[in-house]
């Protein structure tokens, strides 16, 4: 039966392991396409409005900064 030490051990080697593989695969996608938009919650302004603000339309390939960017917009 392994001692607790070696359980911890071995557990804590899988997490890096998973975590090593998470953060290869999400550096190797660099874009993604929106498939597309959904407006929701939106009380007083329309989801046409909400959409051409944010600069986002569906088809289009974006980064992860361009998804920062667009929040940033909303938000301003």
């Amino acid at each position: 039966m392994l001692q607790i030490k070696e359980k911890i051990f071995i557990f804590m080697a899988i997490l890096l392991g998973i975590g090593l593989l998470l953060n290869t695969s999400y550096a190797q996608r660099k874009s993604v396409k929106i498939l597309g938009l959904t407006i929701e919650g939106n009380k007083t302004t329309d989801a046409k409005i909400i959409k051409l603000t944010s600069g986002l339309a569906e088809g289009q390939e974006v980064t992860g900064d361009m998804i920062q960017e667009a929040i940033k917009r909303l938000w301003s």
